[in-house]
């Protein structure tokens, strides 16, 4: 007979029941582990604005200012130019996990960009690599004509400018980024962010 060691149980008893506790332990550890990798781990997209040129062409006098015969003295008129700024959107992969499903939203569901060249969803964006889109902010400006803005100011869209970024892993768990374009820096998120 053997003797008792711990609660009742005898050596080989003990033993067993610590290898069964042992391979509860093993298989929850392996469980959580998947589930860390399906949901917790995806993709970093970055976004970054490059201003490719600047136009400014005059459209039409807002406030004019005339000689004393009656001829509009154009260098002291207020002049309301239209301004366009082209400009590349960068989206950047820094991760080493692919980006499936990339889609844009903008705040209030409004598109600040006369023009933006569509992303496609279908095409996934791989580590490391960068989807490039042709992008046109514009903005009307009343000011004098000399002092109408150059093409190394910002646009003022670009105070307001937010950009969520949801993309997928392979797993189908949503990742997030967020650019702000007063602070041109990205955050990074698992939930969807709200826009301020």
């Amino acid at each position: 007979m053997q003797d008792e060691i711990f609660l009742g149980l005898n050596k080989d008893q003990l033993l067993a029941a610590i290898a069964i506790v042992l391979t509860i332990i093993g298989a929850i550890w392996y469980l959580i582990t998947l589930l860390n990798k399906r949901k917790l781990t995806g993709s970093k997209l970055t976004i970054q604005l490059k201003q490719l040129n600047f136009w400014s062409a005059p459209k039409h006098l807002v406030q004019p200012e005339f000689d004393d015969e009656g001829f509009v003295i154009r260098d002291l008129s207020i002049v309301r130019h239209y301004i366009t700024y082209r400009l590349d959107l960068i989206i950047t992969n820094n991760s080493e996990y692919t980006a499936y499903f990339p889609k844009l939203y903008f705040k209030d569901s409004i598109n600040p960009f006369v023009e933006l060249q569509s992303l496609d969803e279908h095409e996934p964006i791989l580590s490391g690599a960068s989807k490039t889109l042709t992008a046109v902010l514009a903005e009307n400006s009343d000011t004098l004509p000399t002092e109408r803005k150059r093409g190394n100011e910002e646009p003022i869209a670009m105070k307001d400018l937010q950009i969520l970024i949801e993309c997928q892993n392979s797993y189908g768990a949503k990742f997030y980024s967020m650019f702000v374009g007063a602070t041109k820096k990205n955050t990074f998120h698992k939930f969807k962010p709200k826009f301020k």
